[in-house]
């Protein structure tokens, strides 16, 4: 009862003094970047050389600053050391590539935060013709320098920005496909990721391999024409890939895709293929011709 009086008494004090008189500040301020952890950036692509986007840093608290505060980042490859490795552990083949230096550039890894506001940009600029479109990015940055007040921490001052290129096509899918060899016939119904090439063409990776870390040596490259046809190439000449001849009929179409537009705002678009690679990550038995036939699938919110 002693604790409730002395809680009510203390909550009455609060409560008189109105909402106006209460501390300007409850908590410490901390500089943190807004989109801190891992997390992808999707970047429409384009034929320009080059991409404009920026990094924001805010100040955290229960009020606006009453004074200007210098925020500086740095670059911190270390940062995605530890993440691939906490990550992926020995599975060195899924690791992360750090962005390399003459893919990006800053104007000034300093900013200020204005007295008032809340938040500033650091100007990023992304060289996309030096960029190996089959290398999954990310930059890893942190703040290191304040003005005022303290640092975020808990990582809120640092970000791993996985720099994802987007065209009209890239994206995660629903595949189902059936593999045809002489192993046998399976049906394989998983999660596909098409990632960019160019404008008008992705990539994807064979979706059977007896070893995933020579994955690499198993991309095709998938361009859609103009006529909504679709062709193919790979990589690596060895893995020997042929695919069928586009058609169009309706209940055999092949090697084509289909986009179409629904009531509810969203966008179907479906790539029916046909094609075949031979397999030859498995150095103990002589390679096998595998046939993929099926379809991706993927809808996407229309705004």
């Amino acid at each position: 009862m002693k604790k409730l009086n002395i809680f009510l008494s203390i909550l009455f004090a609060i409560l008189s003094t109105g909402c106006n008189e209460l501390p300007e500040e409850l908590f410490e301020k901390y500089a943190v970047i807004i989109r801190s952890g891992y997390h992808e950036w999707a970047i429409p692509f384009s034929n320009e050389s080059s991409v404009a986007t920026s990094i924001s840093v805010a100040v955290s608290g229960t009020s606006v600053i009453s004074e200007d505060m210098d925020v500086e980042i740095a670059v911190n490859s270390a940062l995605l050391d530890e993440y691939n490795f906490e990550k992926f552990r020995n599975d060195e083949a899924s690791y992360y590539t750090l962005l390399p230096e003459d893919c990006y550039s800053f104007e000034s890894m300093k900013t200020t935060i204005k007295a008032g506001d809340e938040y500033a940009l650091i100007p990023l600029n992304l060289n996309l013709n030096n960029m190996d479109k089959y290398k999954n990015y990310v930059l890893p940055v942190e703040i290191v320098s304040v003005s005022k007040h303290s640092i975020g921490i808990n990582g809120y001052n640092q970000s791993l920005i996985n720099i994802v290129l987007v065209n009209d096509y890239s994206g995660s899918y629903t595949m189902a496909v059936d593999l045809r060899s002489s192993e046998g016939n399976i049906f394989i119904n998983q999660e596909q990721s098409l990632r960019i090439v160019d404008l008008n063409s992705c990539y994807f990776h064979v979706p059977y391999l007896n070893k995933a870390s020579e994955k690499e040596d198993y991309i095709i490259n998938m361009k859609v024409n103009s006529d909504s046809t679709l062709a193919f190439s790979a990589n690596n000449a060895d893995i020997e890939l042929t695919f069928a001849t586009p058609n169009k009929e309706k209940d055999n179409e092949i090697n084509i895709v289909q986009i179409t537009e629904t009531e509810k705002k969203t966008k179907t678009i479906k790539f029916f293929i046909d094609y075949s690679y031979m397999d030859k990550s498995n150095t103990e038995i002589a390679p096998i011709r595998r046939n993929i036939k099926g379809y991706f699938l993927r809808e996407v919110k229309m705004e």
